[in-house]
């Protein structure tokens, strides 16, 4: 059964990254002068974001849910499955992308 919205995920207080999740700024990267950032997310099942990189470090969290983190080293390309729980420190500048599975995924990053 996909994961829907926590009704703490709401049109009111997250808005629309992209057609398919929805999430808020916890931490903003000027308040911290570019060095930490943190967004609560809620990614669509079977959605996922495309290779991209960030200008600050940041930890990606599961909250609920489960997919798959893609990242590049050297231009080789590497995935781990991730489920609820999982932990990835991010540093800045380093090329990733993250899908959601089935059931969608609700992380924070």
């Amino acid at each position: 059964m996909p994961l829907k919205p926590p009704k703490s995920i709401n049109a009111e207080t997250h808005i629309p990254f992209v057609e398919y999740a929805l999430g808020c700024e916890l931490i903003e990267p000027g308040e911290t002068n570019g060095r930490v950032s943190c967004s609560k997310i809620y990614l669509f099942p079977n959605a996922g974001f495309e290779k991209h990189i960030h200008p600050s470090d940041h930890l990606l969290i599961i909250l609920h849910g489960d997919g798959i983190l893609r990242y590049w080293e050297e231009e080789r390309e590497s995935y781990l499955e991730v489920k609820e729980g999982d932990v990835f420190p991010v540093p800045r500048e380093f090329e990733h992308a993250l899908s959601a599975g089935d059931s969608g995924m609700i992380f924070l990053a």
